[in-house]
């Protein structure tokens, strides 16, 4: 009888603290790092140096410590999924830009 006490308190305290392991903290992890690189390396093909270093300088940034959020992973997806390098600016083309926007607004 005391072994089935115990296994009757402990069980319950065993999957109580499993599935609190399971529903930890998510990490979104690589999302913007991918976004990062894509954007790096749009602004990396432009040919003069003022206007590759005018389009690094303002490329969105985000702390290391936001950069595994969801919010950011979400957008960062967004991008991912719809960037296309414009060559001549070293930004997204104007459709990528767009599909970008809707992406992130839910539309």
């Amino acid at each position: 009888m005391d072994r089935f006490c115990r296994l009757r308190f402990t069980l319950p305290l065993l999957l109580c603290f499993t599935a609190l392991a399971a529903c930890g903290k998510p990490k979104y992890k690589g999302a913007y790092k991918r976004y990062e690189k894509a954007s790096v390396a749009c602004c990396n093909g432009l040919t003069d140096e003022a206007a590759r270093a005018q389009c690094l300088a303002e490329l969105p940034r985000v702390e290391p410590a936001y950069a595994e959020t969801e919010s950011v992973d979400r957008e960062a997806r967004c991008f991912e999924a719809n960037f296309q390098c414009d060559g001549a600016t070293g930004r997204p083309t104007t459709a990528a830009a767009q599909k970008i926007h809707d992406c992130m607004t839910g539309h």
